[in-house]
């Protein structure tokens, strides 16, 4: 296998391990907002409350992004080739 063929490998297994933690993290959202709306009736503190916690997994997810794609803190990522995730 060339280095190319390795990379593109290695690129296709950091987007499925990306895209399965951006979809958990984005289902987690949701169930917690849920929550809010059925914890505060108040409609502006309701409103307040579910701006900061949509900006916190945005930031979240941003990270992550940041990790997977560029490397933490500038440092290169090498996943596991036999990483297993649930993908279901």
């Amino acid at each position: 296998m060339s280095k190319d063929e390795v990379k593109s490998k290695d690129n296709d297994v950091k987007e499925v391990h990306y895209n399965y933690f951006q979809g958990q993290l984005q289902t987690l959202a949701g169930k917690v907002l849920t929550i809010v709306d059925a914890s505060i009736p108040d409609k502006q503190q309701n409103k307040c409350v579910k701006d900061l916690i949509k900006a916190e997994f945005h930031r979240k997810i941003h990270d992550l992004q940041e990790f997977y794609w560029k490397g933490q803190k500038g440092h290169s990522v090498s996943l596991d080739q036999d990483s297993k995730l649930p993908l279901n």
